[in-house]
């Protein structure tokens, strides 16, 4: 387990250098309209 952790967090210091200014273009106030959001946005 212990060499999955470490693998989970070099691939998220990947992400992070890769994505830094990943933004999210859906627009939302509550955490329930973003959840609405995704999902109508998945069917797309």
């Amino acid at each position: 387990m212990n060499k999955l952790k470490k693998r989970i967090k070099q691939i998220r210091i990947i992400f992070e250098q890769l994505y830094s200014t990943a933004t999210c273009s859906l627009t939302y106030k509550t955490p329930h309209e973003l959840l609405i959001a995704t999902q109508l946005a998945a069917q797309c």
